[in-house]
């Protein structure tokens, strides 16, 4: 019985792989949006340094 509930660990694997693309996709898209967001907040800053 122990051995069924540590078990399942085999099965995720299958989960993770048929599921990857879709988030692929959707970290791209994350990084992506977080990455202009980064830039606009250091160009604020900027703006206020300088002037």
């Amino acid at each position: 019985m122990a051995t069924h509930s540590y078990g399942p660990g085999s099965t995720p694997p299958s989960n993770s792989r048929s599921g990857s693309p879709a988030w692929n996709h959707a970290y791209v898209i994350a990084a992506l949006r977080a990455g202009l967001i980064a830039l606009a907040l250091l160009a604020v800053l900027v703006l206020l340094v300088v002037y």
